[in-house]
């Protein structure tokens, strides 16, 4: 099966959110600042959506941005497409508005959909000039959907390629600018029945009473899959614009959630929040996933709230989890593999290679992954290299140890920058930090070290971190220079930026 195209069985899946919303018309679908959506005004607004669409010409297969906040209306939006065969290109509605206006004329897109707040004079212009449909949602809600002042038919087909393509999407921009990729309807239908499958979940449409609590940013992979997993699940989301340690709370205290996400970076917030384990007591577990977890964070914060935490492993191209952890495994071997992101999942195959021979490595030792997601690429797919260094052990726990460009060289030696990374985080005043290459005549590359500090500490001198970096590492290993900030630069999806980072020393 081509990965970009889906079958009679993906179609049909798609289907599903149909059967969902004809349950419980009136039952709440969505709860946004303190208003609720029912599956019904749901379903009217998609439908609203694809017939402003159709009259407007933009059939399937057309290429349609969508300016992706955290809203009820980028929700029904998402669905409109995946329904219609229409191929969803996310935008990001926090670029500055001259950077939004040049990817409206270099993009090729048949339609646009955005919030009021994204529709100024400048982009609604640049739009008509491009032969781009627009549709505006209130900010906030979910109707009325209408035109903008924009062209009123689209300028025709403009990119044959786009049959079977569900989503073009941008990477997170971790390490370099980001790129966009495309993802097959039948990926995503896959990763959402693998989804659903998790956890003992039951694959009978039904409207679900306990919600997803999510935060995670819609214009990325995660942010995405998590909200099309919960409504074809039939669960209701409570969708906040961003992590906040209090609107969190309160929702897991509300609803009783049993289940939810807790990256990194949310999950430090709330140790630091000092959130009392009562307000916490509903959950069964919380998922890490998005970047990597610190083991001591983890241990910190089981021990603080008697929750296992569910480290998850995943990849832009897939549209989900490759690996991760189960409760029963969870039971079983934490003790013993702290660390790991869990085993490969569903019908995912994962192996360990040598970079330069490409052959599979022995357990235990540390090369390149490669995946062979067999469901969703056909029994012909090749295996895929990532960029992520990384071993599996006998058992078949996967264990993440950076990226390969991670790894700079400076003077003929190699030095991962994970590594020096997580060392001076070892430093009672560090709370975060980021190393990062920078080119020299005479070396090569030397790193550097940007530094993020706990509240409340004494600001280390560079010397200290210095001397702190020399007792721990090899001198080739140590910063050339460091920099203390009140915050690391983050993406949307509160990831450390590389080129934010870099940034820092220009």
């Amino acid at each position: 099966m081509d990965m970009n195209r889906a079958g009679p069985d993906a179609e049909a899946f798609f289907r599903r959110i149909e059967t969902i919303w004809a349950l419980e018309p009136d039952g709440g679908a969505i709860e946004f600042a303190g208003a609720a959506f029912s599956w019904g005004e749901l379903r009217a607004t998609v439908m609203a959506l694809d017939a402003l669409l159709t009259e407007a010409g933009v059939g399937q297969a057309a290429a349609v941005g969508v300016l992706l906040r955290n809203r009820p209306g980028m929700l029904a939006a998402l669905l409109a497409m995946l329904l219609s065969g229409r191929c969803i290109v996310s935008l990001s509605p926090f670029q500055p508005e001259a950077e939004l206006q040049v990817e409206l004329q270099n993009l090729k897109l048949d339609a646009i959909i955005g919030e009021s707040q994204d529709w100024t004079a400048g982009t609604a212009r640049t739009a008509l000039e491009a032969g781009i449909v627009g549709l505006c949602f209130p900010d906030g809600r979910l109707d009325p959907v209408r035109r903008v002042a924009c062209a009123r038919q689209h300028a025709g087909r403009r990119d044959e390629t786009l049959t079977g393509i569900a989503l073009e999407i941008l990477t997170s921009g971790t390490t370099g600018k980001p790129k966009r990729i495309r993802i097959g309807r039948g990926t995503i239908a896959d990763a959402i029945q693998d989804g659903m499958k998790g956890e003992g979940k039951s694959r009978a449409p039904s409207i679900k009473t306990t919600p997803t609590v999510m935060f995670a940013p819609l214009m990325h992979v995660s942010g995405m899959f998590g909200a099309l997993l919960s409504l074809y699940e039939g669960r209701p989301i409570v969708l906040l614009e961003k992590f906040s340690v209090e609107q969190w709370v309160a929702a897991i205290r509300r609803h009783k959630v049993r289940f939810s996400s807790l990256p990194p970076t949310p999950m430090r917030m709330v140790l630091e929040a000092g959130v009392p384990r009562e307000a916490l007591s509903s959950l069964l577990a919380v998922r890490a996933g998005t970047a990597p977890l610190p083991p001591e964070t983890q241990r910190q914060f089981e021990a603080t709230y008697g929750i296992p935490v569910l480290v998850q492993y995943g990849a832009t191209e897939w549209m989900g989890g490759l690996a991760g952890w189960t409760l029963e495994d969870h039971r079983k071997y934490i003790a013993t593999k702290l660390g790991s992101v869990g085993r490969a999942r569903g019908d995912v195959v994962l192996r360990v290679v040598d970079p330069e021979r490409g052959q599979e490595v022995p357990a235990g030792q540390t090369g390149v992954l490669e995946v062979l997601p067999r469901q969703r690429l056909g029994a012909d797919a090749q295996w895929t290299r990532t960029s992520d260094l990384a071993s599996i052990d006998d058992d078949g726990f996967l264990y993440i140890h950076g990226r390969v460009d991670d790894t700079i060289i400076r003077g003929g030696f190699k030095v991962d920058t994970a590594t020096v990374a997580a060392v001076l985080m070892q430093h009672p005043a560090v709370k975060e930090a980021s190393v990062v290459g920078l080119p020299d005549d005479r070396l090569g590359q030397v790193p550097v070290a940007a530094v993020e500090l706990r509240e409340g500490v004494i600001a280390p001198t560079e010397e200290e971190l210095r001397t702190h970096a020399q007792r721990l590492l090899s001198p080739y290993q140590v910063p050339v220079r460091f920099k203390l900030v009140a915050a690391l630069p983050r993406t949307v999806s509160m990831k450390v930026s590389r080129p934010g980072v870099l940034s820092l020393f220009n």
